[in-house]
């Protein structure tokens, strides 16, 4: 049966030092693989390969297999030296030109790929951005745009209140609006911002722990957005909401642990995989 694999989000991470202006070079991506029928591959091992071109050439490409969740999720994270076959190297992405990500998959977890599509990112101008944007760092004019690293652990016991993530390392701030000592960043002008988030689970994790993850809003509108799964050993979680705000409200991660046997979960910074930023878009 032919399989289906829906691109749900595709985030640019920056995990090397904005201040030297680096390009960046981990990237969370995270998707559904669904049949035919639209029925989600449930508790699947699959195989996919990521290829990022330029025109006809491919810049890079890795390949690796993973597992989805209950409702068909699987996240991972580009670039970060897990795959298990890559071709070319992630920092030879041209991000001059545009680019494409082409999306390949073998739901029988082999190497009988067949293409699921391609899309010119629409993440890349902002990498570009950030990538000339670091010298300009906390200057009033510059576009608002954050990106900070979580350099702490997280212990959530079960059951427990949300727990606001604390993100320490910071890469990138150009209106200083982030504080790293309450988790807050404070919007500093109107418009539509978009913003993401990922953790990773710690080794220590009882299978079975439902854990999520939340962007979440105050202010003018109270809301937010979020995911939720299952725990695996080391497992990866992304969110991403975009939403019109205005000057003063307040946007912040959230993790919570939904697991009643007493066991925790653990966050902890992984460089760019425990994450959290976002930018003005207009």
């Amino acid at each position: 049966m032919k399989q289906v694999l829906l691109l749900i989000s595709f985030v640019i991470l920056t995990t090397a030092a904005l201040a030297q202006a680096v390009v960046p070079q981990t990237f969370n991506y995270q998707a559904v693989a669904r049949d035919a029928a639209g029925k989600p591959l449930a508790n699947k091992t699959i195989k996919v390969r990521l290829s990022f071109m330029s025109g006809a050439e491919v810049d890079y490409s890795e390949t690796r297999s993973v597992t989805t969740n209950p409702l068909g999720l699987f996240a991972l994270v580009v670039g970060d030296g897990k795959a298990q076959s890559i071709y070319g190297d992630v920092k030879a992405i041209n991000y001059e030109s545009p680019v494409t990500l082409r999306v390949e998959m073998d739901a029988a977890n082999g190497t009988n790929f067949t293409i699921m599509g391609e899309q010119v990112l629409s993440s890349v101008p902002f990498a570009i951005h950030a990538k000339h944007a670091a010298s300009a760092d906390a200057i009033e004019g510059t576009p608002p745009a954050f990106h900070y690293v979580n350099n702490n652990s997280l212990v959530l016991q079960s059951n427990g209140p949300d727990a606001v993530i604390l993100f320490s390392g910071k890469q990138l701030d150009t209106r200083n609006a982030y504080n790293p000592q309450t988790g807050i960043y404070t919007i500093p002008e109107d418009g539509i911002y978009s913003f993401y988030a990922n953790a990773t689970a710690g080794p220590n994790n009882s299978i079975g722990n439902i854990f999520s993850l939340v962007i979440r809003v105050t202010g003018s509108v109270n809301s937010g957005n979020g995911v939720g799964s299952s725990l695996a050993h080391q497992s990866a979680f992304s969110v991403n909401y975009v939403r019109a705000l205005k000057k003063g409200d307040k946007v912040f991660v959230v993790a919570h642990n939904y697991n009643g046997n007493g066991s925790v979960v653990v966050t902890y910074g992984l460089g760019g995989s425990t994450a959290f930023g976002g930018f003005k878009i207009r």
